[in-house]
């Protein structure tokens, strides 16, 4: 029969717990430090040229001119239920989510930590979707 556990040995496995957790919350806050830098993304013909810090989108065609760039004062954004803008400010992560697809995660400059998950899939030589959401609004 297991014998109950002592009040000392109690507070001694909530302090190693504590501990433990303490650890990997730093190791988390560690690797969310390191963000990528800028980034040259292929999409079939095109090239998607994405500033890192600030944030900054532009589309290349095949001959190196710029088709389409984000104005620096008017990066991608979203209105809050409130009616404030957020706009993108720093590429957090870059992820391939498949063949000839990627996700962008852009930090904000919401106060409350808010995010816009960019979706690019490439739909041919020359064809691009770009989705674009906020994780919260």
């Amino acid at each position: 029969m297991a014998r109950p556990l002592t009040r000392r040995a109690v507070l001694a496995l909530g302090a190693a717990a504590l501990g433990a957790l303490g650890g990997l919350a730093g190791l988390a806050g560690a690797s969310s430090r390191d963000r990528p830098g800028n980034q040259r993304i292929t999409l079939g013909d095109l090239t998607l040229v994405i500033g890192a810090d600030p944030w900054r989108l532009s589309l290349l065609g095949p001959a190196a001119d710029t088709l389409w760039a984000e104005a620096a004062d008017q990066t991608l954004g979203y209105r809050t239920a409130d009616g404030q803008v957020r706009r993108a400010r720093r590429l957090a992560s870059i992820t391939s989510v498949g063949e000839d697809a990627f996700q962008l995660i852009a930090e904000t400059d919401d106060p409350g930590g808010g995010a816009i998950a960019v979706e690019i899939r490439v739909l041919g030589p020359r064809a691009l979707r770009l989705t674009v959401m906020p994780d919260s609004v």
